[in-house]
């Protein structure tokens, strides 16, 4: 699984001494840990180890006997607030770390930091907290790796790459870099390099589930589904719980055109799934599943199914996300009076729930004011649609967050692309996101409608071999498959 998209930023470290509540670290370059109880601390270690391992659900567990033998434990709250599956419960436990951390340590103090900062939408702070830590441990080879995934998700790999690569000089066992490296080089299309990341992994921890579904996301990537499956079933073998890999065997299938067989895949998923959150996104995966096959109707049935299982559950954060997904889908088939009704609904949520994250409210804010941005654009109320760019580029100067301004650079692309001005499209959708489908698509329309043909011919192609299922792959693959085939007929 892509621990990046996870953002966790802790790692396994060794084991520390404790004496009345004062921590010693047990090698001086590692960041102690702070508790009363060398029970809790105990289960605290096994408790990142199967965190470490994206056994997310079982490290939950561990983590709450954990806070039961010692309730102010810093490092556990955090932990368990990254492994939670809803806001309230996020909130719930890193505020009550954020809370103690004048209580330890000072690399302690400045890790919770840097988890705040980022849960705050501050990406750029954050880092700084992490290397201000360094500064104080600069052979702390999890920091190093902390470090490598803040730059990572902000997308500054050279940077990424050299702080997991520090983690690994300091212990060539240490296993996480390894697999967030191989995530790198796939995202940066070093697939020889991806692959031998991976391998060390799997060499690392054989008997461990993840590696061989990380393995298989790079040749599913590249297209080689078989193998791909092969490697999510060992994964399955070795953790029979492991639904990732159960989904992802869906994903292939779908990919292959074994459409029946993938959702089947996804409804085993379902079965496995430990959580409520992992069932209602399983179902967005059928939704996503139709509009690979071009089957719009059977997709936004699905997608409404997510929504009413989110609202049954009582998690409105998920039930927004779905309503943004689900003015997305709309707005690509031009159905803006039913965009609209989902917007608003996303909105009715906001306004009346207490229990969001910030950076959930924010994330969903982003959402919202990109698709009204595109469907005012698609509508040819381009006033509109450029003041709704110009909120996303303050909101990013404001943030400072990169990703933040490469969403801005897709909105704004599109709303020229839709406008006319293909020239302008093209520099604005040329520093959007290179890792989303949906943008390098409108960038691919707007090298055509420039008459940049080769560029043009070259990024319908890979938009159509993208081989990463999402709501964004699923509205464009079949139309870059289009777009692809006419261009070669055109040749």
């Amino acid at each position: 699984m892509n621990t990046r998209r996870l953002y966790y930023l802790l790692q396994k470290s060794l084991i520390v001494c404790v004496v009345f509540g004062i921590t010693t670290p047990l090698y001086a370059q590692d960041i102690p840990i702070t508790t009363q109880s060398e029970e809790a601390k105990t289960l605290f270690v096994e408790g990142r180890n199967l965190f470490d391992n994206i056994r997310l659900d079982e490290a939950r567990s561990v983590f709450d006997e954990a806070l039961q033998k010692d309730p102010q434990f810093a490092l556990a709250n955090v932990y368990r607030a990254l492994s939670s599956t809803t806001d309230s419960d996020y909130i719930r436990h890193l505020s009550k770390a954020t809370s103690t951390k004048s209580e330890v340590s000072d690399g302690e103090r400045l890790f919770i930091e840097s988890v705040k900062a980022n849960a705050d939408n501050k990406p750029t702070e954050a880092i700084e907290y992490l290397k201000e830590a360094l500064q104080e441990y600069p052979e702390d080879k999890r920091l190093h790796h902390m470090l490598g995934i803040a730059y990572q998700g902000i997308d500054k790999n050279k940077k990424a790459e050299q702080a997991y690569k520090k983690a690994t000089q300091i212990d060539s066992d240490f296993e996480p870099p390894y697999n967030n490296l191989g995530y790198l080089y796939r995202d940066d299309e070093k697939y020889a390099l991806a692959e031998e990341a991976f391998k060390n992994y799997i060499r690392l921890l054989p008997d461990e589930a993840n590696p061989h579904d990380s393995i298989a996301d790079l040749y599913t990537k590249i297209g080689s589904h078989d193998l791909a499956i092969t490697h999510y079933e060992k994964a399955l073998e070795l953790n029979p719980n492991f639904y990732f890999s159960q989904q992802k065997i869906g994903d292939n299938l779908i990919f292959k055109g074994q459409y029946e067989d993938g959702r089947q895949a996804y409804r085993a998923a379902m079965d496995i799934a430990p959580s409520e959150t992992n069932k209602i996104f399983l179902h967005q995966g059928l939704a996503n599943s139709y509009l690979y096959e071009n089957n719009y109707q059977k997709a936004s049935a699905e997608n409404m199914a997510a929504i009413e299982l989110a609202e049954q559950a009582s998690l409105p954060e998920n039930a927004a996300t779905l309503y943004q997904i689900r003015a997305l889908m709309d707005i690509e088939q031009e159905r803006f009076d039913k965009a609209d009704q989902a917007l608003t609904a996303c909105d009715e949520i906001m306004k009346n729930t207490n229990t969001l994250t910030e950076n959930r409210q924010h994330n969903l804010k982003l959402m919202a004011t990109k698709n009204h941005a595109i469907k005012a654009a698609r509508k040819g109320n381009f006033d509109k649609a450029t003041e709704k760019a110009d909120k996303l580029r303050a909101w990013a100067e404001e943030s400072m967050n990169p990703n933040e301004m490469q969403n801005y650079h897709m909105v704004a692309g599109i709303v020229a692309l839709e406008k006319g001005d293909y020239a302008n499209a093209v520099r604005e959708l040329e520093q959007g996101d290179k890792n989303s489908p949906y943008t390098q698509y409108y960038l691919a329309m707007s090298y055509q409608k420039a008459d940049m043909n080769e560029e043009a011919h070259k990024l319908f192609s890979k938009v159509a071999q993208w081989n990463e299922s999402s709501i964004e792959y699923a509205l464009v693959r079949n139309k870059a498959r289009t777009a692809s085939e006419m261009e070669m007929v055109v040749e």
